[in-house]
């Protein structure tokens, strides 16, 4: 798949929504990719920067369809769609889910709602 720089971003947010600590985030990296997440990240570099580092260390090793695809196999209700490359496919499978998000960015004083949709399968 084609990844955008704002697939990236919704991957690294949902993974920062998912998995609230350093050591939730090892746990899946190593179980998912076989990886251990300190050769990636500090975890003294801050759980955004460590998202950021593993996205961006799965995309130059060529891994970033693997990270997406186990994150959704863990994930199931926090789904993202990255499909704006054009490689997915669109299944009766497809479903919309409500993910919530709070933190920085553009997001003034508070939480906003993020709909997004998914569509399963390759």
């Amino acid at each position: 798949m084609a990844w955008t720089s704002k697939d990236k971003k919704k991957l690294r947010l949902a993974l920062l929504d998912a998995y609230r600590g350093y050591a939730p985030l090892k746990i899946f990296v190593a179980d998912e990719l076989g990886v251990r997440l300190e050769t990636i990240a500090s975890e003294s570099a801050g759980l955004e920067t460590v998202a950021f580092d593993l996205v961006d260390w799965a995309e130059s090793k060529g891994k970033l369809d693997d990270l997406y695809e186990a994150f959704v196999e863990e994930n199931p209700g926090k789904a993202i769609d990255v499909s704006s490359g054009g490689d997915r496919q669109e299944t009766s499978s497809a479903h919309t889910i409500n993910q919530e998000h709070s933190g920085g960015g553009d997001n003034v004083g508070g939480s906003k709602t993020v709909i997004n949709n998914y569509y399963g399968g390759r």
